[in-house]
């Protein structure tokens, strides 16, 4: 009785485990989502923020997919999210915007992004950047559009060359024998030697409190040197993170002043 009770139990496993195996062979071979990752992710400006997100999700994969994009504060609550839906079997790129963020000058947000497939669960990649956005530069009251954002060095706003003293009606012109940029406005013409701490104005040297330098292919000069060299009034203001130069005598200046009820 015993040995027949045996058989049988025996029999049951070794049919479950055909049967389990046949099932194993015949499910699809659970592939992962691939190229997954936030490709780009900047604050355009303070409170604002833009994502690029790219993926590939499996081309079996069942309806469902998707990619909530999310940003969070620096205490990790999320402050806004996007559901971006998603196709499958290729590689796609998607844009998530946000706008009226609160910010807290000098803060970070964290950018996660959750990539959801039935079947193959979740998947998540997260980055951090500054909440405060590029910095501005407006030319008598006009912003104007540069290649090339300004960066803080050692405490000093550096501005990309060619696009600030263009829009301030000058022209640019580089010698790749001597690495030597000329800016010529009118009567005044300026040559600057990449890297050095000084500048030739018509001749006369100019000391320069930050060296030009070369980021991103692009010559970055300090903002004091624009206003030394094309003798224009130029304002900081960090609390705005902008720049403002004046070719006239300002009738109004420039100062930063938050919205009531607003986070400066």
């Amino acid at each position: 009785m015993v040995g027949r009770e045996w058989k049988a139990r025996t029999a049951l496993l070794c049919a479950a485990l055909m049967l389990l195996g046949i099932l194993l062979v015949a499910a699809p071979a659970l592939a992962d989502v691939s190229e997954f990752e936030i490709s780009a992710a900047r604050a355009t400006a303070p409170g604002q923020v833009e994502v690029t997100v790219k993926a590939n999700f499996p081309a079996d994969s069942p309806e469902g997919r998707y990619v909530r994009v999310s940003v969070l504060d620096s205490n990790g609550w999320v402050l806004d999210s996007q559901k971006l839906e998603w196709s499958s079997g290729r590689t796609e790129t998607r844009k998530a915007s946000f706008t009226g963020l609160p910010y807290v000058w000098g803060a970070r947000y964290a950018i996660q992004a959750d990539a959801y497939c039935p079947l193959y669960g979740h998947h998540f990649q997260r980055v951090s950047l500054w909440a405060t956005g590029d910095i501005r530069v407006f030319v008598d009251g006009r912003q104007i559009e540069l290649d090339t954002a300004p960066v803080i060095v050692g405490g000093r706003v550096l501005v990309p060359a060619r696009g600030v003293f263009e829009a301030l009606g000058a022209t640019v012109t580089y010698d790749e024998a001597t690495r030597e940029v000329t800016i010529t406005r009118g009567d005044t013409v300026v040559v600057l030697p990449l890297g050095a701490g000084y500048a030739f104005k018509n001749r006369a040297r100019v000391n320069l409190d930050v060296a030009a330098q070369v980021m991103e292919g692009r010559t970055m000069v300090p903002l004091r040197f624009v206003s030394e060299m094309m003798g224009v009034k130029t304002t900081w203001d960090a609390r705005a993170h902008a720049v403002y130069l004046s070719t006239r005598e300002l009738i109004v200046d420039w100062t930063y002043a938050p919205e009531e009820g607003g986070t400066p």
